[in-house]
């Protein structure tokens, strides 16, 4: 059983729930298998592409321009967001290394999880700011990318 979920009692007297699955049904239609089999490639295309706001460590006005329809200004606005630009490369070579170090997934995944919910909240927060803007795609991506990890860490929990 995917997720070691166990029912009580014989599989022909489970109850059943939500549109007459069990519970072990449900987990089962997750198809826990595939994201578990591909988790590497995952890692590898989310990771990569998440490595390409390297962007705005480079060219930094031109990068929130792009992204936000803005840009901070000022000698601390542009320290700040080619920080901000190296942070998430690192994030993404992280993300790239737990493809091959299988031990250090947890962490990386969770680390990963938590600051692209956190930027996906902030420009959804101010949607209609960054409606129309390169931020809102982004958020949805990583958004799904979330949605990957979480699949990946609840099959393998």
């Amino acid at each position: 059983m995917a997720l070691g979920v166990k029912w009580p009692g014989p599989p022909n007297q489970r109850r059943r729930c939500f549109l007459g699955l069990a519970p072990d049904d449900i987990v089962q239609s997750m198809n826990a298998s595939w994201i578990v089999a591909n988790m590497e490639w995952v890692l590898i295309v989310c990771g990569a592409l998440t490595a390409t706001m390297l962007f705005p460590m480079i060219a930094p006005r031109l990068a929130f321009k792009q992204m936000f329809g803005e840009v901070a200004e000022g000698p601390l606005g542009e320290l700040l967001t080619r920080n901000w630009g190296q942070m998430i490369f690192a994030t993404g070579l992280l993300l790239i290394y737990a493809a091959y170090h299988e031990e250090a997934r947890l962490p990386i995944l969770v680390f990963a999880s938590f600051t692209k919910l956190t930027f996906a909240t902030l420009v959804l927060l101010n949607g209609g700011r960054y409606a129309r803007k390169l931020a809102m795609p982004v958020a949805v991506g990583d958004l799904s990318m979330v949605g990957l990890f979480v699949w990946y860490l609840l099959a393998v929990s």
